[in-house]
């Protein structure tokens, strides 16, 4: 795995799985990369990956499910990352790391 810089990160391809970095070690998410745009791009959320029809739909389903009410994760659904943030790091897992996390995930179904 390694750490790149937006730039860097817009010219990877499609299907890239990253994590957004911050300092000192600190990975927000889990997405793989869509379309890249100019400035921005698709991603599809791995941990939170929901077919809503826009934000109020989705804060009452988090809201529902706070309450104990089950949700199913669609896989489909991609979002545009529209934050603009040029000094943004990423995470970016390489074929061996993907490997390895297919190899966890396996063992807890």
């Amino acid at each position: 795995m390694k750490i790149v810089n937006k730039k860097e990160f817009l010219q990877l391809p499609e299907g890239t799985l990253y994590s957004t970095y911050e300092s000192c070690g600190m990975v927000k998410d889990l997405s793989i990369k869509h379309k890249s745009l100019t400035s921005d791009w698709w991603y599809m959320d791995l941990l939170l990956c929901t077919d809503t029809g826009g934000s109020d739909e989705f804060f009452d389903l988090m809201l529902e499910a706070e309450n104990g009410k089950q949700f199913a994760m669609d896989y489909k659904t991609v979002s545009r990352d529209g934050m603009y943030e040029d000094k943004a790091l990423f995470l970016v897992y390489d074929k061996t790391d993907i490997g390895r996390l297919i190899d966890v995930l396996k063992k807890l179904v």
